[in-house]
């Protein structure tokens, strides 16, 4: 979201002619994100008294109560719409308030609802508004992962709005690789330390090792990134890679069962609900007969090609001028290989160049859209 403000900022302002302004009211977190990082958003004027809810499941008094406290707020009241990013669901508890809704979502868009009516429920929902004519409502995941999961289970078709944070990381917080560290930075979920094989050999794999609060141009002193993935995306992954960090990534085959951040069915979410019930769900227009839904660790091996086929759409397997490793013994032969780190660095500069363009130039679609008033 911090990202998507400034892109909606810039793309509103340039096809309309005047000035609007984005603001993030939706959790109290938001506040606390504010203060942690650098990020150029604004937080609502308002004092945002709900509890966040994005993992809590659909219900009428959340909806009713969201009605109660905004229906008379003057602020909210000139809001032209209302986008929704994580938890993406959360925007089922919106709708009443009868404004333009954006999608933006940056993970599944069934999260949390936990039953097969409840993910029925949200899926009918997003193709409602998809074909609203009353209000030029926009479905636009921010990773390809989420477009083609809304398409599966939808049968909408999305357009795609890339998360950059490159405005997320502009000005004095931002810098690019600079490689003057001799480290590599070592990029997992919190409690996964680098395997012996890593930690065993002649170079060094570290967490950031600043202590308290660093800022993220800090982590462009480090040689690369090593990266074992636990979600599709992460925003962890977006900073560095805007940051032109090279960047050493695991192959889908090597790490087919580490990506446990994806489906509704992993833990956090919604362990309960099987993928033979979400399966049912798949809209007969989906081109895809693999389901997003397997796992190798609860349906086994079977499972593999479904999970091969569906992380595949990660960031990382679309970005440019990232390295893949298939092994361990793999990724210590590129590095003692002497991998050209300059040269992936200024290759994943003028990636980013395209990104910037893509992700500007969708939103000035979306923009023209709202501008329009048709979806």
């Amino acid at each position: 979201m911090a990202d998507a403000s400034t892109l909606l900022e810039q793309s509103v302002n340039n096809v309309s002619g005047t000035h609007h302004e984005v603001f993030l009211c939706n959790c109290k977190k938001a506040k606390q994100s504010k203060a942690n990082y650098h990020y150029p958003f604004k937080l609502c004027p308002r004092a945002i008294d709900l509890e966040c809810s994005w993992l809590e499941p659909y219900s009428e008094q959340r909806a009713d109560k969201n009605m109660e406290n905004y229906k008379d707020d003057t602020h909210f009241a000139q809001a032209d719409a209302l986008m929704f990013s994580f938890g993406p669901s959360i925007f089922e508890h919106w709708m009443k308030l009868n404004k333009t809704l954006i999608l933006d979502s940056w993970h599944r868009i069934n999260l949390h609802r936990c039953t097969e009516e409840a993910s029925q429920a949200t899926f009918n929902r997003v193709r409602n508004l998809a074909s609203d004519r009353a209000h030029p409502h926009i479905v636009g995941p921010q990773t390809l992962y989420d477009v083609e999961y809304v398409r599966h289970f939808t049968g909408v078709n999305p357009i795609f709005l890339p998360a950059t944070l490159f405005d997320a990381l502009r000005g004095e917080w931002y810098r690019s690789w600079t490689g003057s560290r001799p480290q590599f930075l070592w990029n997992a979920a919190n409690e996964v330390p680098p395997p012996p094989a890593l930690r065993n050999s002649r170079f060094e794999f570290v967490r950031a090792v600043w202590k308290g609060r660093y800022e993220t141009r800090d982590l462009a002193e480090y040689q690369a990134i090593v990266y074992w993935p636990y979600s599709v995306s992460n925003g962890k992954i977006v900073e560095q890679y805007a940051m032109n960090i090279p960047m050493f990534v695991p192959t889908a085959e090597f790490a087919k069962v580490v990506y446990k951040d994806r489906t509704q069915s992993y833990d956090p979410y919604c362990p309960e609900l099987t993928s033979d019930v979400l399966d049912k769900l798949r809209h007969h227009s989906s081109p895809y007969d693999y389901s997003p839904n397997v796992r190798i660790d609860t349906n086994g091996e079977s499972a593999a090609e479904h999970v091969k086929f569906w992380i595949k759409f990660a960031d990382v397997y679309h970005w440019p001028c990232i390295v893949q490793y298939s092994s361990w013994q793999h990724l210590l032969e590129l590095l003692d290989a002497g991998a050209d780190l300059p040269a992936m660095s200024s290759c994943m500069a003028q990636a980013n160049k395209w990104r910037r363009h893509e992700a500007l130039q969708n939103w000035c679609w979306v923009t023209t859209q709202l501008a329009n008033g048709s979806g």
